[in-house]
């Protein structure tokens, strides 16, 4: 007779005979992921405080230079003169706008120009144009 030293394993493998499952392992698993899930949400809970603290940081910073923006320009506008200088900003810049995409659609005209002088000429319908092989494996 054979010897079996693992006793709780049969003769054909862990699946047959008595397979001895310890509860130990298992209650060591939980344990671990109770004591993981406290350590990883204060490392959550720590990063948050951390971007938190950095947001506030820029602004607090960026509250205080637009302050700083608005403070030297109600100074120097009043309510009229700047609605005023809105609207000539907003017509220079279209007027900016229209003259750089007339420049593009001019260049883009050219280069359209240029293709087609380039171009070969096609075959007209009249003429007879010989065609290419087209052997396939059936002809």
């Amino acid at each position: 007779m054979r010897y079996n030293g693992n006793w709780d394993r049969g003769p054909r493998g862990p699946r047959y005979g008595r397979h001895h499952s310890p509860l130990g392992g298992g209650l060591l698993g939980l344990f671990g992921l109770l004591i993981g899930l406290r350590v990883i949400l204060s490392l959550i809970g720590v990063a948050g405080v951390v971007i938190g603290a950095v947001f506030a940081g820029v602004g607090a910073a960026f509250r205080g230079v637009f302050a700083a923006v608005r403070s030297v320009f109600a100074g120097l506008f009043g309510g009229s003169m700047t609605a005023g200088g809105v609207a000539i900003g907003i017509a220079i810049g279209l007027v900016v706008y229209r003259m750089i995409r007339q420049k593009r659609e001019n260049e883009e005209a050219r280069a359209r120009a240029d293709e087609t002088a380039e171009a070969p000429e096609t075959p007209q319908e009249s003429e007879y144009v010989e065609p290419t092989s087209s052997r396939n494996y059936y002809a």
